[in-house]
């Protein structure tokens, strides 16, 4: 399991940038700050994946992630950390990055509404992560279909599979196969007020874990 970026460390934010605040008239309306939620998430998703028999490690340290009393580093551990943390583990295993996106420069003002939505990535080309991704974008569909709160689900169909491609080094460096997900943009204000729903990330964790253990079948 690996929460983007850094936490909440001592009062201060881990990482520059990964973040919005929305501002109105000089007040700020919210700020989602997308590490710190990412390791809500990831807390949620262990203790999903543990009740369901599945053992889990934190790709930040590389230990086993007891779930009960798990909490994720607050550092923002270097992508290479992460991935050699991933690789002394069996190949067999799954690498989870979890993430928001965006699409702004910034990090403050009123937002953009254009773009919004779940988009679930893996490496270029026709790999095991394929079927992984496909099992994890269905569940997540069928929660938002369900959901009275929810994201739109964003797609990539072009190669017969809903994820999108991409380069990105944890997708590419990883022996194991590698899936990440972008849970909505946190510098859209209809998404960051999702994101900020801590039911939310516990029902995404659920869908998630759900769509990891079909995928096992």
């Amino acid at each position: 399991i690996d929460p983007g970026h850094g936490g909440v460390k001592d009062g201060e934010y881990q990482t520059i940038g990964k973040r919005y605040s929305f501002m109105y008239g000089g007040d700020l309306i919210l700020q989602v700050l997308e590490g710190e939620r990412m390791r809500r998430l990831a807390m949620f998703l262990a203790n999903e994946l543990t009740a369901l028999g599945i053992t889990c490690r934190s790709s930040l340290t590389g230990d086993v992630i007891n779930s009960d009393s798990w909490r994720p580093s607050e550092d923002d551990v270097s992508l290479g950390e992460r991935v050699v943390n991933a690789n002394a583990i069996d190949e067999r295993a799954l690498f989870v990055s979890l993430h928001s996106n965006a699409i702004l420069n910034e990090s403050e003002g009123e937002g953009q509404s254009k773009a919004s939505g779940i988009s679930i990535y893996t490496s270029v080309g026709e790999t095991g992560s394929d079927r992984v991704a496909s099992h994890v974008f269905v569940s997540l569909s069928q929660l938002m279909k369900t959901s009275i709160c929810k994201l739109g689900m964003r797609s990539q169909n072009s190669d017969g599979d809903p994820d999108y491609e991409a380069g990105f080094y944890v997708l590419n460096k990883t022996k194991c196969p590698a899936i990440l997900i972008e849970l909505g943009f946190h510098d859209n204000l209809s998404d960051a007020s999702w994101l900020n729903v801590e039911e939310n990330l516990r029902n995404a964790a659920i869908a998630i874990a759900s769509g990891i253990s079909q995928s096992m079948i």
